[in-house]
């Protein structure tokens, strides 16, 4: 029983892990081809600071998983893009979704 308890968990750390890697480079990508003077527009850091950011967390997620406390801080700067940054990106750019949390305005 400890043996299945046990490969287990490690498929589920895996499985965390490979989310925020793929998660990352997915970021890298989509912030490397948004237009620079979005950032500003939208009033989140500049360009190069969130490549920076995804870059380097997507690294460190994928050296340490994010069971570690380095690997979950990197797991939260990639959460952090997708949830905060990337809306208002695509607002500031005239795609993505002009609603509110509940529906159109």
């Amino acid at each position: 029983m400890d043996q299945l308890t046990f490969s287990f968990q490690g498929l589920v750390a895996t499985l965390l892990q490979l989310a925020a890697v793929v998660a990352g480079v997915v970021g890298c990508i989509q912030v490397a081809t948004t237009r620079p003077d979005a950032f500003p527009a939208a009033s989140k850091l500049s360009k190069g600071a969130w490549l920076a950011i995804i870059v380097v967390a997507t690294l460190v997620a994928g050296a340490f998983g994010v069971l570690h406390l380095l690997g979950l801080l990197a797991a939260i700067a990639i959460i952090v893009y997708w949830v905060d940054v990337r809306p208002a990106l695509q607002r500031v750019q005239g795609r993505g979704r002009q609603d509110g949390p509940y529906g159109p305005w």
